[in-house]
């Protein structure tokens, strides 16, 4: 560990119980701020964060605290060993400070009214930033300043303040509260780096991973599969997600815990097995119970009013998988602590897998529900798998789909029917430039034309996603299957592929027709141009 001497600024390292006592400094990081190079260079006294040391060190030296530990000049960063370390030990280091001080550099307390002085406090950027979090937390003793270093309160005098503004209730005693309530606080949080998102969290679930920079948000779901390999609080999935799309069991960033902050543990299955990591995703033994479509789409956490029994999951012939609900072992209380639903659990909305003769591929779909305990009397305890890295479409953007075909005799077909999966897209028939589908690009989205010529030749063009993946495809049609039939039977034996490449497929009539796709960007959509076109087989 390195420290900074409040008297000299030189700086010393020290290792495990030579470490002496210290002051440690929680900021924002601003402009001109003075780094490692530039304090040993000699070129901190000419930077704008200068100012920023010598306030912290000067109150430390009042205090009486003969060292300190300020991040952007403490750490090397050109070190990628060293970096690592103090991600990994930085919780550490302030929950073993003597004192904190929060340094507000956007509020002027003295000069304020209270009732301004307030407003200025809980404005503050520094309640917006993710590493100020753990910063807030770890250290039994926080002092705030503000930006002429007047002092404003302790963690302790300014607790309703700072309850009020962060949402947190549990400022000394953090460990008390569950993943739920603890991704909450951090869910209006922002980081300059999204892989910061996770590693600012380290420390307030007690877990260490290496940092990777560069791989984005995988970081929080590696935050996430640590969490899950050291403990069994099943709050972590109680996330809320009003797309109605398939998703991962766990959150894709912690802004999805936004709404979760009164979630606590239950214990509504005492006996629940441990879940375990395969290569087949989490496995999970759960209560399942049937539930209806309607239901699970719910944006709203309420009591349900359907019957519940105990259900198997079976072999379904839609496309879209029946959804069933699994109680977890959390609750959900009032504001003030009270548990008016205490007799009631918080449900994950659970989906099957493509693979509908199988206990894997189960995903998440839908809200959180809320159910009765004494309703789920009777239930199977169900062995599934789920999957657990939300797919890449969570972060992409809905497109239209534009078909566009030769004009007669060049065409001789006709749409006779058309399908879509219910999701949300529909067809704009002859349009100006030909059939648009819209509202597309999402997941398991699909949508089938049927041509029809009139020598009675048929085929379906079919069109999809799956995961970020936008593909199309020609099937021959022979008799009179119905659409809807025909693209499920033909998904299901799919190997999906992505890109431009041109599809073709051999008619009755000896001709030939062919399919090729383009991709676009206009106004914020995606847009996909596919072409149709017949020509004679050439022999």
């Amino acid at each position: 560990m390195r420290l900074i001497h409040t008297g000299t600024y030189e700086l010393y390292e020290f290792y495990d119980k030579q470490i002496p006592l210290y002051a440690i400094l929680s900021h924002r990081w601003e402009n001109d701020e003075v780094t490692f190079q530039d304090l040993r260079g000699g070129r901190g006294p000419n930077m704008a964060g200068w100012g920023k040391i010598l306030g912290c060190c000067a109150q430390a030296a009042k205090n009486g605290w003969k060292y300190a530990w300020i991040d952007s000049c403490c750490i090397d960063k050109s070190s990628s060993a060293e970096l690592s370390e103090a991600i990994n030990s930085m919780f550490e280091w302030y929950r073993r400070a003597e004192v904190c001080y929060a340094y507000l550099s956007d509020v002027s307390w003295k000069n304020s009214t209270r009732g301004s002085n307030e407003v200025d406090f809980k404005n503050s950027k520094w309640f917006t930033r993710g590493w100020t979090l753990q910063e807030l937390l770890a250290p039994q003793w926080v002092e705030f300043y503000d930006k002429d270093w007047g002092e404003i309160g302790t963690k302790s005098s300014l607790a309703d303040l700072i309850t009020s503004t962060t949402g947190i209730t549990h400022l000394f005693n953090f460990g008390e509260a569950c993943i739920a309530q603890k991704m909450s606080w951090a869910s209006r949080r922002e980081t300059t780096r999204v892989e910061d998102q996770a590693y600012c969290l380290m420390g307030l679930f007690d877990v260490h991973m290496p940092p990777l920079y560069g791989e984005g948000k995988k970081a929080f779901l590696r935050l996430q599969l640590e969490i899950l390999s050291k403990s069994d609080d099943e709050s972590i999935f109680a996330w809320y997600d009003s797309s109605g799309n398939k998703s991962g069991l766990l959150a894709p960033s912690p802004e999805r815990f936004r709404k979760s902050g009164n979630i606590k543990r239950g214990n509504f299955d005492a006996k629940r097995p441990p879940h375990v990591m395969t290569n087949q995703g989490l496995r999970l033994e759960l209560f399942l119970t049937a539930a209806a479509e309607a239901e699970v789409q719910s944006t709203k956490l309420e009591r349900l009013s359907i019957p519940f029994t105990a259900a198997t999951p079976q072999v379904s012939n839609s496309f879209l998988s029946p959804s069933y609900l699994a109680p977890l072992n959390c609750v959900l209380v009032s504001t003030d602590g009270r548990h008016p639903y205490r007799d009631n659990l918080v449900a994950l909305p659970l989906s099957k897998g493509v693979d509908i003769n199988a206990t894997r591929g189960w995903s998440r779909r839908g809200e959180l529900q809320f159910v009765e305990s004494s309703e789920l009397r009777g239930l199977e305890r169900a062995v599934i798998y789920t999957i657990f890295d939300p797919p890449a479409h969570s972060y992409g953007r809905p497109g239209t789909v534009l078909i566009r075909t030769p004009s007669a005799p060049e065409f001789p077909f006709s749409v006779s029917q058309q399908y879509e999966s219910g999701t949300g897209a529909y067809w704009t028939p002859n349009c100006e430039e030909g059939h648009m589908l819209k509202s597309f690009y999402r997941e398991e989205e699909l949508a089938a034309l049927l041509f029809t010529s009139k020598r009675i030749t048929k085929f379906a063009l079919v069109i999809g996603s799956s995961g970020s993946v936008f593909w199309v495809d020609v099937q021959v049609v022979i008799g009179n299957i119905s659409l809807e039939s025909l693209v499920q039977n033909f998904v299901r034996s799919k190997d999906v592929r992505g890109g431009g490449e041109r599809l073709s497929r051999d008619l009755s009539d000896g001709r030939v027709v062919s399919v090729s796709s383009k991709k676009q960007f206009q106004e914020g959509l995606y847009r996909y141009i596919v072409d149709l076109t017949v020509e004679r087989k050439v022999v």
